[in-house]
């Protein structure tokens, strides 16, 4: 078990970059038709999904698989303090559109691991290349992912 001052040493997570390179990866068909040789399509959006509720979007108050037992207020501040209050409003609004495509699928479904590929996950990737615009991250993604060899080529819409 680590002490506090173990956990102020540990770094700040940056907020910023991983936000706009999940929301890259979520708006981008080309990174998921390339992703997909890893993971077929439906799985890969699943693990995409987990990852905006699980890792990414810190104020969430959920998990893919549930509630979370363990939200950290003061991460959830940490998180909000990366951004503007219009871009909070923003990542609020795309969060709850987000929760209700999951809020849609069938618990089956769910418990597979797969989310289709159809009008709804088409629509949650163009909102996912809204929100990328407006936190400004579009282009500094689209330099990022063109110095990457393994992302290379990859349009954001």
């Amino acid at each position: 078990m680590q002490n506090n001052a173990d956990n102020a040493l540990a770094p700040t997570p940056d907020h910023r970059r991983r936000m706009t390179t999940l929301l890259g990866l979520l708006a981008s068909e080309d990174a998921q038709e390339t992703l997909a040789k890893r993971f077929e399509r439906p799985q890969l959006a699943y693990e995409l999904a987990c990852a905006w509720f699980d890792d990414v979007y810190v104020p969430s108050e959920r998990y893919m698989d549930g509630l979370k037992g363990d939200l950290s207020p003061e991460a959830a501040e940490t998180f909000r303090d990366a951004f503007d209050p219009v871009e909070i409003a923003a990542m609020e609004r795309f969060h709850r559109f987000f929760e209700l495509r999951i809020d849609m699928l069938s618990p089956a479904l769910l418990a597979s691991r797969r989310i289709p590929i159809d009008d709804r996950w088409q629509s949650l990737m163009k909102d996912a290349g809204y929100l990328l615009e407006d936190l400004g991250g579009a282009k500094d993604l689209q330099r990022r992912l063109a110095e990457s060899e393994d992302l290379a080529g990859f349009r954001i819409r």
